[in-house]
């Protein structure tokens, strides 16, 4: 496959192969907190379950991931904006959309007291596609620790909902700075043709990695 077209500020991957063994899709703020929160969260959930459906029919990976403070932290005021754990809104909620692996966070970023990082690697997952909800907030600090951990990367802004759109056109405009600072921007439709198999393709399918979590 490819390079994903008309990926902004650079050709995505920067490399110009997108392979599919390398590539993940993080669905940020898979919750009911973050979703009751964000704007226009029924469109993008839908937009996620088309994308994570193309991503897993050419082998890539699909994770959810689940933010959330301890019970023994809630008097603390330093994470309030956290779901607690085990709460109605810290539970997954992504309808239709099954991921292949919950990764549990203590923090906004996926990365913050987290195996994401080492699941990641451990898969041989270098290439991510990044979505999700109240995305000005658990996204872009998902995606600006995974810069710092060298993973290349793709905003799919269309798979993005915010809290506040205008916040969240900020922090999209800010991924492009300087060439591409945190990674580059695309949409679902041109991602979606990158990983469409063309005449001759040898690209197979796969049967997801883990059995999905089940919520309560």
């Amino acid at each position: 496959m490819d390079h994903v077209p008309d990926t902004d500020p650079y050709p995505c991957p920067y490399d110009g192969v997108l392979d599919a063994d390398r590539l993940a899709l993080l669905v940020a703020g898979a919750q009911p907190h973050w979703l009751a929160r964000s704007s226009g969260a029924t469109d993008v959930l839908a937009t996620l379950t088309s994308l994570a459906g193309a991503v897993r029919g050419v082998g890539g990976l699909v994770l959810a991931l689940r933010h959330g403070r301890a019970p023994a932290l809630a008097s603390l005021q330093r994470r309030p904006h956290l779901p607690e754990t085990g709460s109605d809104g810290w539970h997954t909620c992504l309808g239709g959309l099954v991921p292949d692996l919950v990764v549990d966070t203590t923090g906004l970023n996926g990365f913050h007291g987290s195996e994401l990082d080492a699941l990641l690697r451990g898969l041989g997952r270098d290439h991510l596609l990044l979505g999700g909800f109240c995305a000005e907030l658990t996204l872009d600090t998902t995606l600006r620790g995974a810069n710092d951990r060298g993973y290349e990367c793709l905003v799919v802004t269309d798979a993005c909902a915010f809290a506040e759109p205008a916040v969240g056109a900020h922090a999209l405009s800010s991924v492009t700075m300087s060439g591409g600072i945190f990674g580059a921007l695309g949409t679902t439709d041109t991602v979606v043709r990158a990983l469409r198999p063309g005449p001759g393709s040898s690209t197979t399918s796969h049967e997801p990695t883990n059995p999905p979590e089940e919520d309560a």
